[in-house]
């Protein structure tokens, strides 16, 4: 479900930063039935599931690239460089990788949506901040899962909410 919701937050992402939007397909049942093909495919070879990686895709847009042509030059050179150039991969330090990986994602980072925080609705802010705040502390994952933990947790107290108000005015509400 976590997945399913990540890989569709990321289409939509790109979607929004692309300029050529009104020619994109918005088609979510289309994503997520092209995510479970891969998903099987990647696991009759022992490759991890497939996720939507919203740094990618929008260095990949960012750089020029808006058809899936882009999505495949940039899955070949990935390939080339770690089969060719894999020895030379592994002497590289992983704090120098952790640093370029930092400043990627800074650079990626929307600062526009942090100033609209006090525009959002109460809820759609705390989940916005408990969300990114998440993801440093644990894993996008958990993170999103947080940030969606608020939304149910508002949908349960309005059906409690109901529910006394019906036992209140003598009805049986189950």
């Amino acid at each position: 479900m976590v997945a399913s919701v990540n890989i569709l937050l990321t289409s939509r992402l790109v979607k929004n930063a692309c300029s050529k939007q009104a020619a994109l397909d918005d088609d979510s049942d289309k994503e997520l039935g092209a995510y479970g093909i891969a998903n099987i495919c990647a696991g009759m070879f022992g490759a991890p599931i497939s996720v939507g990686i919203p740094a990618r895709s929008l260095a990949n847009l960012r750089c020029g690239g808006s058809t899936v042509i882009s999505n495949l030059m940039h899955a070949f050179f990935l390939l080339i460089f770690l089969g060719v150039g894999g020895g030379v991969l592994a002497r590289l330090p992983v704090a120098g990788l952790a640093g370029i990986t930092a400043f990627i994602g800074y650079s990626l980072l929307d600062v526009q949506s942090w100033r609209q925080l006090p525009q959002l609705p109460k809820l759609d802010a705390a989940a916005f901040v408990v969300t990114a705040v998440s993801i440093l502390f644990v894993n996008a994952a958990a993170a999103v899962t947080l940030g969606c933990t608020l939304y149910v947790a508002k949908w349960l107290a309005g059906k409690i909410g109901a529910s006394q108000r019906f036992q209140g005015a003598g009805w049986q509400f189950e």
